[in-house]
């Protein structure tokens, strides 16, 4: 009788434990949010000094981050950009909309108002499909494959081919 009740439990355990690593993965699975901006800045030392740290912090404090900035653009095909561009990734975009949305961001956009005029946009990103996320985890764990090659093998194909196109 205890091995049964033991047995079970185990079971039992095993599923909730299933259940927990399947719902992580579709956590996983949700797509980041980003905002682009384009800014024509009039006077830069102001926009620097006044706006720009408060900007960074009320991103930070609203979980966002900072994956570009700045007025080093080089234009590959079409337009050049305006003056200065920012890019910062959300984790959605209900979180982008709230810090957008927020009393610090309204007050802090009044300063950047004096001295700059923005252009921004939202946009959802791409989630990794749940099937290339397994893929990806069985192409390197060392296992054959069935072209007879090890992952190690495709791994380094695939650095050299990454490596090429640069």
């Amino acid at each position: 009788m205890k091995t049964l009740c033991a047995a079970a439990f185990a079971l039992l355990a095993g599923f909730g434990l299933g259940a927990v690593a399947v719902q992580g993965l579709h956590a996983e699975a949700k797509p980041p949010a980003y905002y682009i901006s384009e800014i024509v800045v009039r006077d830069i030392d102001p926009y620097l000094k006044e706006y720009l740290p408060k900007v960074k912090a009320s991103v930070k404090a609203f979980g966002g981050k900072s994956l570009a900035g700045g007025d080093k653009i080089i234009p590959i095909e079409g337009d050049p950009p305006k003056h200065r561009i920012a890019l910062v990734m959300f984790d959605s975009l209900d979180q982008l909309m709230a810090w957008r949305n927020s009393p610090q961001y309204k007050e802090d956009r009044k300063i950047s108002d004096k001295y700059a005029t923005v252009e921004a946009r939202g946009r959802d990103g791409l989630a990794a499909p749940l099937k290339a996320a397994v893929r990806d985890r069985a192409c390197c764990s060392g296992r054959r494959r069935s072209t007879g090659r090890s992952s190690s093998d495709t791994h380094r194909s695939l650095q050299g081919a990454g490596a090429a196109s640069r």
